[in-house]
């Protein structure tokens, strides 16, 4: 099957303003869209041998967040269990693998490459 991969990362679209967030409700159904159509499409392009999956990536150290991560760096740190943000390497290897064969039997799925963000409510927990 040929694979479709599909971002949820919207924010720079969307995220206007950064002392009050006014596009928190905007961004939120924009990346549930973007979840919901990935899945609708990976049904609908199936019988035509086409496989779509959407990742989700957490913060990630590029030229782009290089002025988030400055400014609130350790506060974005204290919401990732793993303690570290993510590199372009670690997205690169996770979406090689998705668009192998070796990931041929997965489709509509949302892979998350966050560093465990999104895992737990309290990422202190991990270190209680």
């Amino acid at each position: 099957m040929c694979p479709v991969i599909i971002s949820t990362h919207i924010s720079k679209m969307l995220s206007t303003a950064e002392s009050k967030r006014p596009w928190r409700a905007t961004y939120s159904a924009a990346k549930a869209a973007v979840k919901n159509l990935s899945a609708s499409m990976a049904a609908e392009f199936a019988a035509a041998n086409i496989r779509v999956l959407a990742y989700v990536p957490g913060m990630i150290a590029t030229e782009i967040a290089a002025e988030s991560i400055e400014k609130y760096g350790d506060a974005l740190l204290a919401d990732i269990p793993c303690r570290r943000f993510g590199t372009p390497e670690d997205l690169g290897k996770v979406l090689v693998f998705l668009a192998s064969d070796a990931a041929g039997y997965m489709n509509g799925c949302h892979v998350e490459i966050s560093g465990g963000k999104r895992c737990v409510q309290n990422p202190q927990f991990s270190y209680q």
